[in-house]
């Protein structure tokens, strides 16, 4: 049935997905949510998928297959000149400083994961919060998992063994969404549950700040992989019967579904728990407190973060994936070299976050410490700035025909009004919900 609606293979479609969704949606999101209030933002972040998120991924998605190249590379297809070199290596630099970040996050799944493979195979008892510790307060093992989390990505793309493996991560997110929605369901079995739905659904928009837009839309992007193109790439390797439009919808509802069964499973652990504070760390804390009182936790444990750092790692394959294609592609470089560079510039880069979690975690600017500027510096304000001229350029580097043309293409609707509307999105909504989002984060920060 995906298969005809979606005019996709069934591997590659999921595989997408699974670049779209997971720690994003998993780690981030609950995380965001408690800290602009609850409920108006869920509402708003909704909302911002709808007339930010699809049209951007839509966009993406299309150039990528219009050209079949890498974003440096698509750039230059219709009109090469300083600027459009400096958007295409200011996109790959926030793609590096993305991948960086992302694989500390992914090294503390990978920390999870080998702790609960130690406790279930033999029979001790796993303990979340002195896990927590170790790992925060050693900085040189965050390091490590970095480096082999790092390591292995350079050894699958270098190698060219990406495309089997995103596929087989792929095939593996129906099962998984299977124990989420169990965990979810007996998270919902608790007392605190008709609180957290509440909190979570009750649009109280009085407890949204100046800085909620841009949170809601950099949570929307980052969640969607958009702003650092790597959607272009995943568009340049779609098959040719693909129909970009439908494929869209059906990434950002899934992404948006996993996004709000992450607050289902997280809000009753949250409010029934002595931390109700929001922290990075909350999926860290309060998920495997919750697995450890159930039968069997050990084995939900293990499944959970094994299948949670499973897609982390194929998310993370896609971003060096598209650094990779766009040094090759521009810099004649093997594969080799380029993912060895790659990844060498990532874990440089990975260090930032790393030494604010672990030797630099008592510094506090304005009482966030580093991690929360680093990732409000990322995701609040550099990815929503490339993605807003990543979207003016579609919309005037590229003739209105050949969008048409392409948007078009496999639609068996034949309806004029559809390419109109996501043209008005991105010539008007994305630009000026971007710009808002900005102005409205500056006034925050100058309260």
């Amino acid at each position: 049935m995906i298969l005809k609606v979606w005019g996709a293979r069934l591997g590659f479609f999921l595989a997408l997905v699974a670049s779209a969704s997971g720690l994003g949606n998993l780690w981030r999101f609950p995380y965001v949510v408690a800290e602009n209030g609850g409920g108006g933002f869920v509402i708003l972040y909704i909302f911002l998928v709808l007339i930010v998120g699809l049209p951007l991924l839509i966009g993406e998605l299309l150039v990528g297959r219009l050209t079949g190249k890498s974003i440096l590379s698509s750039l230059s297809f219709f009109k090469e000149g300083k600027r459009t070199r400096h958007l295409g290596n200011l996109s790959i630099l926030v793609c590096l400083l993305v991948l960086g970040y992302f694989s500390v996050i992914s090294s503390w799944v990978l920390f999870f994961f080998f702790k609960y493979a130690i406790a279930l195979f033999t029979s001790q008892n796993f303990v979340s919060q002195s896990a927590i510790t170790q790992l925060m307060e050693q900085g040189w093992l965050q390091m490590l998992l970095t480096a082999l989390h790092i390591t292995l990505l350079f050894a699958v793309v270098g190698k060219e063994l990406e495309d089997g493996l995103e596929k087989f991560v792929g095939y593996l997110m129906p099962l998984f969404a299977v124990i989420l929605c169990m965990l979810v369901w007996r998270s919902l079995s608790l007392s605190t549950a008709e609180e957290a739905m509440r909190y979570l659904f009750y649009p109280n928009f009085s407890d949204l700040n100046w800085s909620s837009l841009s949170s809601a839309l950099g949570q929307v992007l980052f969640t969607l992989s958009l702003g650092f193109t790597t959607m272009v790439t995943f568009g340049s390797l779609l098959p040719k019967d693909t129909d970009v439009p439908k494929a869209g919808v059906g990434i950002a509802s899934i992404d948006s579904v996993l996004s709000i069964l992450a607050g289902m499973l997280i809000f009753p652990l949250l409010l029934g728990g002595t931390n109700r504070e929001p922290d990075p760390l909350m999926l860290f804390q309060a998920v495997p407190e919750f697995i450890n009182q159930l039968p069997g936790g050990n084995v939900y444990g293990f499944l959970f973060f094994l299948f949670l750092y499973l897609v982390a790692f194929g998310a993370s394959i896609s971003l060096l994936e598209t650094v990779v294609s766009n040094f090759s592609e521009n810099h004649r470089l093997s594969r080799v070299r380029a993912s060895f560079i790659s990844g060498t510039m990532c874990f440089l880069l990975s260090l930032i976050p790393v030494l604010a979690t672990s030797y630099l975690s008592h510094i506090k600017i304005r009482s966030s410490n580093l991690l929360v500027v680093w990732d409000h510096l990322l995701v609040n304000w550099l990815m929503p700035l490339i993605a807003l001229m990543i979207a003016l350029w579609i919309c005037y580097g590229i003739p209105n025909e050949i969008k048409e043309a392409e948007f078009k293409k496999n639609d068996t609707f034949k309806d004029d009004s559809m390419f109109k509307h996501w043209i008005f999105m991105m010539m008007w909504a994305v630009p000026i919900i971007t710009i808002l989002a900005i102005i409205l984060n500056i006034v925050g920060i100058l309260q």
